[in-house]
C-alpha cells in the first residue's frame, strides 16, 4: 500500500472546546486511549498536536511504531472534524510532516504539520476506500468523515493494533523473500510473531473493562491472523528451500 509522505514510519463521544486565548481548537475523544488533538492554523498549514495514552505491551520499537500510527489517526480524526467533512466525503491528505514526538510513561505526544495545499475534501465516489491511497491522487491517503474510528472502543483499539502487527509481519516476510531468504531470518520472524501475539493476548486477558463478548471477538481475530501468518511462513520456507536462498517473488508468500 502506498503511503503519504511522512517523516516517521510510522472515543465514543467527541467533545470540542475552544482554547482560551489561543488560536487553536482542541478536540477530545473518549475511549481507552483518552486521545485529544489541538489544531491551529497558519496561512499555509494546519498545525496539530495529538496525544494519547501510549501502547506499552510490546518492545520499545513496536510500541513506538504503534503509538505513532495511532497518533496519526487521532490527528486525522480531529482534522476531519475541524474541516467539518460530511458523511458523503473524505479527507484526502498528500503530505504530513512530523515535527516532534515526546513520550512519557503515561502519555505520548506528536506534533504534526499538514500543508493546506495537500489537504482536500473530496466526494467518496472520487476517492479510494478510507485508509487507502486516493484513486485520483495516488500519493494521497483518505480519511473518513464523521463516523467510527478504531480508537472509539477497547475492542476497536485492540483490532487496530492487531492489524498493524499483522501488516508489519507480512511485510517482513515479503522483504526476506525479495532479498534472498535465509532460514534464520524466517525463524526470527516466527519468534517475533509468537512474542508479539503473546504480549497482545496478555494485554487483552488483563483488561477487566473489555466486555466478554468483545474479548472473544478479539481472540478470534488474533487466532485467524496468527494462523494466516504461520501459513505464510510455511509457504516462505518452502520457497526458500526450492530457491536455495535466492530472491523470489516480490509479492511475498500467500499473495
Amino acid at each position: 500500500m502506498k503511503r503519504i509522505k511522512i517523516a516517521f514510519l510510522g472515543l465514543s463521544v467527541l467533545c470540542m472546546v475552544q482554547s482560551v486565548g489561543l488560536a487553536s481548537t482542541v478536540y477530545r475523544f473518549e475511549g481507552p486511549r483518552e486521545a485529544n488533538a489541538s489544531i491551529g492554523e497558519t496561512a499555509a498549514s494546519f498545525d496539530i498536536e495529538a496525544s494519547l495514552n501510549p501502547v506499552t505491551a510490546f518492545d520499545k520499537a513496536t510500541n513506538d511504531q504503534l503509538n505513532r500510527s495511532k497518533l496519526r489517526g487521532v490527528a486525522m480524526m480531529a482534522l476531519t472534524r475541524h474541516l467539518d467533512v460530511p458523511p458523503t466525503s473524505v479527507l484526502s491528505v498528500s503530505e504530513l510532516r512530523v515535527t516532534g514526538v515526546h513520550c512519557t510513561p503515561s502519555r505520548v505526544v506528536m506534533k504534526i504539520e499538514i500543508p493546506k495545499a495537500g489537504a482536500r475534501v473530496v466526494q467518496r465516489s472520487m476517492a479510494a476506500p478510507v485508509g487507502t491511497p486516493n484513486a485520483a491522487t495516488p500519493s494521497a491517503d483518505t480519511f473518513g468523515g464523521p463516523g467510527g474510528s478504531p480508537l472509539l472502543s477497547r475492542k476497536g483499539d485492540y483490532l487496530d493494533t492487531l492489524a498493524q502487527l499483522q501488516e508489519a509481519h507480512e511485510a517482513a516476510i515479503a522483504d526476506i523473500l525479495t532479498v534472498g531468504t535465509q532460514a534464520e531470518q524466517l525463524v526470527g520472524v516466527n519468534q517475533s510473531i509468537v512474542d508479539q501475539f503473546d504480549a497482545l493476548q496478555r494485554a487483552v486477558d488483563s483488561d477487566l473493562l473489555l466486555p466478554t463478548i468483545e474479548r472473544e471477538d478479539v481472540y478470534a481475530a488474533m487466532a485467524a491472523a496468527r494462523a494466516k501468518l504461520l501459513d505464510q511462513l510455511t509457504d516462505a520456507q518452502k520457497l526458500a528451500k526450492s530457491s536455495g536462498g535466492t530472491p523470489v517473488s516480490a509479492e511475498g508468500p500467500g499473495k
